[in-house]
C-alpha cells in the first residue's frame, strides 16, 4: 500500500509510520466518518492480531475499530491516539523521576492485570517503551498486538520465538524448556521500568550494563527490589501475577516521599 492510496473504499492513507517486514502501519482518514485513525496492513496469514483484539475491551489498550480484507491482505483499523512513544517522553527527559516512574508502571501493570485475567488469559510477549503511547495528560495505551498470544495450559514451549533483544524474557528464546506466560510480561515490565528510571535502553546497552542503585542513588531501596523481582532470570522468582506487583508499587507510593 501507498500513502495517498484509498484502502478498503473508505480509508485515505498518509504518513507511513515505521513498519516490518509482516505489515505496514499508515496515519489515515476515515473519509466516512472524517476522523483520523491508524490503519495496519497484516500481510500474514496466519496473524492473530485481529482475532485477539476484537475481545479485548479496556482504556489502556488501543481499539480495533474494523477489519477488512484487502487484495494486499488484512487491514486493522484502529483509534488513533494523540501521544508519542514511551520512548520518545522518556528521551526528552533523559530519565523520569521514581515517582512519575511508579505512576505509569502502575498503569501498565493493570492493563497487564487486564490480559491475563481473559480465558484464557493473553500474553503481550514484547512489552517495550516502544509500544506503549502516553498522551498530554498521563494517559497509556498499549499498541501492537503482533506478538500476543493466548496461553496454551498443554503447551511446553512457544512454537515461534518473539520478542525484543533485552525487553524479551530468557524463556522467550529459542532452546528454552518453558513457554512464554503471565511472568514474561512482568520481566517486559521490568525493563521498561528501567529504562524509565536509567534512560538506558536495554536494547542498546545488551542488557542491564548497572544496578539501578549504583546508577540513581535517589531511588528509594524498595522500588529497585521491585524491578530487580520482575527481572529475575527464573519465572519462579518473578511476581508471579500483575496483582502482586501492583500491591508492591502502591504500598512503595504510600511510604514516599520520594
Amino acid at each position: 500500500m501507498q500513502t495517498g492510496q484509498l484502502a478498503a473504499g473508505r480509508f485515505e492513507l498518509g504518513k507511513r509510520f515505521e513498519s516490518g517486514s509482516g505489515s505496514e502501519v499508515f496515519l489515515a482518514r476515515d473519509r466516512k466518518e472524517n476522523a483520523l485513525v491508524v490503519a495496519k496492513l497484516i500481510k500474514s496469514p496466519y496473524s492473530q492480531e485481529g482475532w485477539i483484539l476484537q475481545k479485548l475491551d479496556h482504556e489502556g489498550i488501543i481499539r480495533l475499530k474494523g477489519q477488512y480484507d484487502t487484495p494486499e491482505g488484512l487491514l486493522l483499523v484502529e483509534e488513533f491516539f494523540p501521544g508519542v512513544s514511551l520512548k520518545h517522553y522518556v528521551r526528552k527527559r533523559r530519565m523520569l523521576s521514581a515517582r512519575e516512574t511508579v505512576r505509569i508502571t502502575e498503569k501498565i501493570a493493570d492493563i497487564l492485570q487486564y490480559l491475563h485475567s481473559r480465558k484464557p488469559p493473553i500474553i503481550y510477549r514484547d512489552l517495550k517503551p516502544d509500544n506503549l503511547m502516553i498522551d498530554a495528560d498521563g494517559n497509556i495505551r498499549l499498541i501492537d498486538f503482533g506478538a500476543a498470544k493466548e496461553y496454551a495450559r498443554r503447551c511446553d514451549a512457544d512454537e515461534v520465538c518473539v520478542g525484543t533483544l533485552g525487553y524479551a524474557a530468557p524463556e522467550q528464546f529459542r532452546g528454552s524448556f518453558c513457554q512464554s506466560d503471565i511472568r514474561t510480561d512482568i520481566y517486559g515490565l521490568g525493563a521498561t521500568m528501567y529504562f524509565m528510571l536509567t534512560g538506558l535502553d536495554p536494547e542498546e546497552e545488551g542488557g542491564f550494563p548497572y544496578p539501578l542503585d549504583h546508577l540513581r542513588k535517589d531511588i528509594p531501596k524498595r522500588i529497585c527490589e521491585v524491578v530487580d523481582k520482575c527481572l529475575r532470570q527464573d519465572p519462579e522468582e518473578r511476581y508471579q501475577g500483575a496483582e502482586s506487583l501492583l500491591y508492591d508499587l502502591r504500598q512503595c507510593m504510600k511510604k514516599g516521599p520520594f
